[in-house]
């Protein structure tokens, strides 16, 4: 890669739950479908290459997923604490920034 990594040699995983016009359909278009495989792949590919990978905030108060609005705040809840656990959990040693 050589000179690209020089230049670009920091990215971001979207870990959006909602649906953005300009992004490919959010984290978790599908209740219990996350494309956990696929940003995996996107960090590691990252990561072979010395890009430093950040994670973006697993919750974010302007971002969900339109299957999530139906819940109880109850289950809200419980859906991000799983949530958070999850993507900890599967992208342990992935990611070498994260933002409280």
């Amino acid at each position: 890669m050589g000179k690209s990594t020089d230049v670009f040699n920091f990215a971001t995983l979207p870990f959006y739950w909602g649906v953005f016009p300009d992004y490919w359909g959010g984290f978790e278009p599908e209740k219990g479908k996350p494309r956990t495989k696929e940003l995996k792949a996107a960090a590691q590919w990252l990561k072979d290459r010395s890009v430093t990978v950040k994670g973006h905030p697993l919750v974010w108060h302007t971002a969900t997923a339109p299957w999530f609005l139906d819940m109880s705040n109850e289950q809200i809840l419980k859906a991000h604490l799983a949530r958070i656990e999850r993507e900890v959990s599967d992208f342990k040693g992935l990611i070498d920034i994260r933002f409280p």
